[in-house]
């Protein structure tokens, strides 16, 4: 586990005895705490669940509300604070059960420009160390595999807690917040990146962003105690004019961007948020600069900032089980298996990365 991981705690109550659950995200609605449940989020922030009466006094304890300042606590419980918020299968679409082995369907198709981008970046093999493997599937239990469009977009986010970054001191202010402003960021000042820019160039073809809604929650949920989207937004404006060399408030606000769906001003601020980064903590923006990128579907791109970033935090789970999404999406089945693996030996239990590496076993028995 790395040094700077955190999670959420969900507090059961079973027989009188409340039970601490950590939580490492599949899907956001797993964080979304429902009335009666007391969740408390990885910034510390609880959810209205932890006020009732008989709850509310063990959740302040000091235990609990100190708990994520704390990594050792998760050593053994938790390998990575990582969200990945959006699977493509809906296990009640039947459509989708019958896994047809395509060797080109769904894949992107390199280009020459890509492969020359990717011939320059080292292997990014060498940083695995540990494979979880798991015993290959028969032909016939291909056939009950659920198919996955490894070409289609998946949501992901590296939050800068990752480096022991508390992200709600950033954004609380004494006085009252009632502007309305925008986390508008100006990378005109910000140099040529070597090696990043010629990633990054967007044309105005290209340029289909989508909102991504499912990060708007997470937004919420590390800046502010509230329900509104434009709070958040005026809270990260006002934390970039107090701190104007802060590498993560750029950071956070390529969040708030891509939730709204503003790919070109996500972009900006990640360029800021690079520019202004430590070099151990690139890896941060060029993830984020690699989803943005694997949204538009420049998928050798994305594949080759999330190498850059793997190079930088080589322990990070999220990374692995990304590039095995992109390889796999590029047909590259011997590396999506290699990194499906890493990703499992990190955490034998994600069920996403099991799911995807049945897949793609599958995907080489058909094409043998």
């Amino acid at each position: 586990m790395a040094n700077h991981e955190l999670a959420h705690i969900r507090l059961d109550l079973i027989d009188g005895v409340f039970y601490p659950k950590f939580i490492l995200t599949s899907r956001v609605e797993e964080v979304i705490a429902k009335p009666n449940e007391c969740v408390i989020y990885s910034n510390g922030r609880k959810s209205p669940g932890c006020k009732g009466k008989q709850i509310k006094g063990y959740a302040k304890s000091d235990y609990l509300s100190h708990w994520w300042r704390d990594q050792t606590v998760l050593e053994q419980q938790l390998l990575e604070f990582v969200e990945v918020l959006e699977q493509q299968f809906d296990p009640a679409d039947e459509s989708k059960h019958d896994l047809k082995f395509d060797a080109t369907s769904g894949l992107h198709q390199a280009s020459k420009t890509s492969f020359s981008i990717l011939a320059s970046l080292k292997d990014p093999k060498r940083h695995i160390t540990k494979r979880h493997k798991i015993k290959e599937p028969t032909l016939a239990e291909c056939q009950s595999i659920a198919s996955i469009d490894f070409a289609a977009y998946l949501t992901s986010w590296l939050s800068p807690q990752t480096k022991g970054i508390n992200l709600r001191r950033l954004f609380t202010f004494e006085h009252d917040i009632s502007q309305k402003l925008e986390p508008i960021c100006d990378d005109k000042s910000v140099p040529k990146l070597k090696g990043i820019d010629e990633l990054i160039e967007v044309d105005a073809k290209q340029d289909n962003f989508f909102a991504e809604q499912q990060l708007r929650q997470v937004l919420l949920n590390l800046t502010c105690d509230c329900d509104s989207t434009q709070e958040s937004g005026t809270r990260i404006a006002l934390g970039m004019r107090k701190n104007q060399t802060s590498w993560v408030h750029p950071h956070m606000a390529a969040l708030f961007w891509r939730a709204k769906g503003n790919g070109q001003q996500a972009l900006r601020c990640l360029r800021a948020a690079y520019h202004r980064s430590p070099a151990e903590v690139k890896d941060i923006a060029l993830a984020g600069l690699g989803s943005i990128m694997w949204q538009i579907l420049k998928l050798d791109e994305a594949l080759a900032l999330f190498i850059k970033a793997l190079d930088i935090a080589p322990e990070t789970i999220l990374l692995h089980f990304t590039l095995g999404n992109l390889y796999a999406a590029r047909n590259d089945i011997e590396n999506a298996i290699a990194f499906f693996e890493s990703t499992l030996a990190m955490q034998p239990e994600f069920a996403p990365g099991l799911e995807r590496l049945r897949f793609v076993l599958c995907r080489s028995l058909a094409e043998q």
